[in-house]
């Protein structure tokens, strides 16, 4: 028996031998049964699903992921946990997962920045990002950021400057609304030409649908793409 496995299995309570107790050996590696226990999770026998004891709230656990990815998800999905304040902190403030989520947020920004996105858009959304961590890729979640502080702009009202050639600028406007709404939603530089399938979904263009992997108007998940041009 691994040393660290051993030096937790004799700090177990007897509510957490309990606990330890419910889980199969033939689907759970002793070190991993051992440290669900020390959470608080119990194992019911269905798959590869825990529930707390805390909420008796349910969370499936992954193949080979540790005990913090699995307290991690439990978080996310049960936020109302009353888990004991320890356990709970030590989810989202995971050093290791932090690490990880800000250089992938770093090697992203010049390709937002290369597409037009001003810094401090990309600075807010990289923030709301790491504040709502899902299940998806965290570039798609980056992109359903930008997305969403992007259409936050464009439904901001403007002031309007004093008229002065009428129909000309009439006109203007018109053009410019239209140019507009063909942009992809994402960059607004290149015009959307692609259609999310099975949603049939037109906000983006081909260089940043390819980085999604849920469609950003109605996330659904993108089992392919039709390229397409707006007439």
């Amino acid at each position: 028996m691994d040393e660290n496995i051993a030096a937790a299995y004799q700090t177990l309570t007897p509510d957490q031998e309990e606990l330890k107790e419910t889980y199969d050996a033939s689907v759970w590696p002793l070190g991993l049964a051992v440290q669900l226990a020390i959470l608080g999770f119990r194992y019911e026998g269905h798959g590869r699903t825990v529930r707390c004891i805390h909420c008796q709230g349910r969370t499936p656990v992954k193949e080979n992921v540790g005990p913090q990815e699995v307290l991690i998800d439990h978080v996310r999905n049960h936020p109302g946990c009353p888990k004991p304040i320890g356990s709970v902190a030590a989810a989202p403030a995971d050093s290791r997962e932090k690490e990880e989520v800000d250089e992938k947020l770093a090697l992203a920004r010049p390709f937002f920045l290369s597409k037009g996105i001003p810094l401090e858009t990309l600075r807010r959304a990289e923030e709301l990002t790491k504040r709502r961590r899902s299940a998806a890729p965290i570039i798609a979640d980056l992109m359903h950021s930008v997305c969403e502080l992007q259409r936050a702009a464009d439904q901001t009202p403007e002031v309007s400057a004093p008229a002065t050639s009428g129909l000309q600028e009439e006109s203007e406007m018109e053009i410019s609304d239209e140019s507009s709404e063909r942009l992809c939603k994402i960059c607004y530089q290149d015009h959307m030409s692609v259609a999310f399938v099975p949603c049939s979904h037109v906000a983006c263009c081909v260089q940043c649908a390819t980085l999604l992997s849920t469609c950003p108007i109605c996330r659904s998940d993108v089992q392919g793409y039709m390229r397409i041009a707006l007439q």
